[in-house]
């Protein structure tokens, strides 16, 4: 059996539960001109080894310990701009991340 963060909550005498450890923000990645969705975007907390991508509607789930206070949130897609967000953007419901798709020239 793997060990996840939340394997020793579960165990006998233990008190903390997943909703005290951590907190769950969801939302959608979108392009921001045709508001069409972007399916598989990566979103990465900034210094730590958490990251998650958004699945094939677009959406995301992203669980992040309730201690940190305000970490940023680096969201890429290819073809798009990377975006930073923070949690204070991201409330706890839905929410909407809006991607600038970039141009990249190639060499002739």
């Amino acid at each position: 059996m793997p060990v996840t963060a939340n394997t020793f909550s579960n165990l006998p005498g233990s008190k903390n539960t997943d909703s005290d450890t951590f907190t769950e923000y969801k939302g959608k990645i979108v392009d921001k001109k045709s508001g069409n969705t972007l399916p598989y975007a990566s979103l990465i907390v900034s210094g730590m080894n958490i990251s998650t991508i958004s699945n094939s509607e677009g959406e995301f789930s992203l669980k992040i310990p309730a201690d940190l206070t305000n970490p940023a949130i680096v969201v890429s897609f290819i073809g798009y701009k990377n975006k930073t967000v923070s949690l204070t953007d991201l409330k706890a419901g839905k929410t909407k991340i809006s991607m600038e798709p970039t141009a990249i020239e190639l060499p002739d």
